[in-house]
Order: structure tokens, then C-alpha cells, then sequence
């Protein structure tokens, strides 16, 4: 189990939010973990104290349900807790609030499993027009970590090659729109190393090191890519890779973690050296 690091204590109003949601899901009897920025923010700043670059004030999670009516139920029990309420035109938005202040802190709700249909797609009641992919949700659900919080308070969150894979996915869903994702995603790979993992890749993976002249971020990047073909089931491995050697989707998702290395003499390069470390890392399927 993770905890937080003493000085990097969690925002007051996300551990109030994620307090009321463990309420009502437990009494629920449903599972639920933590993705998104928030679950970037909690393993990279609050355990491993490193910077993110970007603040957020969203919380995403991740419901695994058996039917609709059951995440329904949910969002009900939610409301009626009296800390929530929804937003009336995104049905997988309710928002929180604090004390007496009005409802203003956005919580967005991603369910799968028993709601998904054809290739791990999940399409909105009643009109089904609104329909969004979450292949690897199962399999980030089983690697999810356990990090306490707070005392006596301990709850699931993606681990850093889930989200990675979560990533990618939600990228080639709205990288068109902004460049967030990426910026995410690399900025994963380039502190991989450094969030628990520098001993496991000098203990275990010494030649990839030497091979890669030291870079310990390039190193990295190969052990996340690997760690993320451990997690990836058959079908979830098979869609990250056409999406990462595509070249059409490759060049595009370089070019937009390119924006944010601006600082670097040449961003292009150092970001094709990461990509092609983090490539060869996950054609490592056991």
C-alpha cells in the first residue's frame, strides 16, 4: 500500500469529495478507482513529490458496474446524500458541495463492465448518441493501487502504466481538441524512473541502462512501456501498439509532447528518443 509523503498532504476538497463518494459506493456494494488528473496528481506529487506542472480541480473515476440501472442507482444514492448534485446535460457528471457553498467542484463518473458493448464501447442512455471507448478499463481496475489517503481512509488508483494506457486511449479519442493528453503522457514516461522504480531497472534491467548510455529517463520510458505490456490484455495490446506505430497517430502524438519540452535545444529529438524507448519497452509482451 502507497502512502502520502508527510509534506504532500491531499487538497482538503478532494479528500472531502472522494470521502462522500467511498460512503455512498460502499453502501452501494460498488467498486470504483481512481483516473484521470487526479489519480496522476496523487501518485506523481503525494507519494512520489513530483511536479505535475497542472493543476486541476476535476475528479475522475472509474465505476465498474453490471448494468445501467445499477449506475443509476449510484448516482441516486449520490444525490440523496445531500453533497451532490447533477449537472443536467452530461449524464456522467454530478457536482460537489462543500458545506454550505453551492454545488460547484465537477466529479465525472467513466462506468464499464457490464454497461459495454461490441469492442469495450460504452453508448449513453436513452438515445445512445454519445458513446465513448473504454478498452483497459478492466485491466487498469486490476492493477489499480492501494494508497492511503488518510488514516483509516484507503482507496484504488490507477498505476501509472494504467494510466498510461488510459491515456493513449483518451488522446486518440479528443487529441484533436487539446494537447492535454499527451502532455500527460509524457510527462509519465519522462518521470517513470524516478516514482519508485530507479532500483527495479538497476537491479533488473542494468543492460537496457548501459544500452541506453545511463539515461535513466530514456530507461524509464522502456520499463513503463514494458510494465504496460504485463498489464495489457491481448486486446488492449493489439490497440495501443496500432495506435502507437501508426504513422499518422505516432508523428501527431510526438508533435504535441513536443509542445511542452520547448525548454529542451531540440524538443523533436529528445521526444523521439523517448517514444522509440517507450515503443521498445512494450514490444517486451512476455
Amino acid at each position: 500500500m502507497r502512502t502520502l509523503r508527510p509534506e504532500r498532504p491531499i487538497d482538503p476538497l478532494t479528500l472531502a469529495i472522494l470521502k462522500a463518494v467511498s460512503r455512498v459506493a460502499e453502501q452501494c456494494a460498488i467498486d470504483y478507482f481512481i483516473i484521470g488528473a487526479t489519480a496522476r496528481d496523487i501518485i506523481l506529487t503525494h507519494v512520489f513529490n513530483l511536479p505535475t506542472g497542472r493543476a486541476t480541480r476535476d475528479v475522475d473515476l472509474a465505476i465498474a458496474v453490471g448494468s445501467w440501472d445499477q449506475f443509476e442507482s449510484l448516482k441516486i444514492a449520490l444525490r440523496k446524500s445531500g453533497n451532490f448534485s447533477s449537472s443536467g446535460k452530461l449524464q456522467q457528471r454530478l457536482y460537489f458541495r462543500e458545506n454550505d457553498r453551492d454545488f460547484g467542484y465537477p466529479m465525472d463518473l467513466v462506468p464499464f463492465g457490464g454497461v459495454e458493448h461490441g469492442p469495450s464501447m460504452v453508448s449513453w442512455p436513452p438515445d445512445m448518441a454519445v458513446v465513448m471507448d473504454v478498452t483497459g478499463y478492466a485491466e487498469v481496475s486490476e492493477a489499480a493501487e492501494q494508497v492511503q489517503l488518510a488514516p483509516g481512509f484507503v482507496v484504488r488508483v490507477a498505476s501509472l502504466p494504467g494510466l498510461a494506457v488510459l491515456k493513449i486511449f483518451a488522446w486518440l479519442e479528443r487529441g484533436s481538441e487539446n494537447a492535454k493528453d499527451a502532455h500527460d503522457l509524457l510527462l509519465i514516461m519522462q518521470t517513470y524512473c524516478d516514482a519508485g522504480n530507479q532500483e527495479r531497472l538497476y537491479n533488473d534491467e542494468f543492460a537496457v541502462i548501459e544500452r541506453l548510455d545511463y539515461d535513466l529517463r530514456l530507461s524509464g520510458a522502456y520499463l513503463l512501456g514494458k510494465h504496460i505490456a504485463h498489464l495489457a490484455r491481448d486486446k488492449t495490446y493489439g490497440k495501443l501498439l496500432s495506435i502507437l506505430e501508426s504513422q499518422t497517430h505516432g508523428e501527431r502524438l510526438k508533435t504535441q509532447m513536443a509542445t511542452c519540452i520547448r525548454h529542451v535545444e531540440t524538443p523533436r529529438n529528445a521526444i523521439d528518443q523517448c517514444y522509440a524507448s517507450f515503443i521498445a519497452g512494450i514490444r517486451m509482451r512476455p
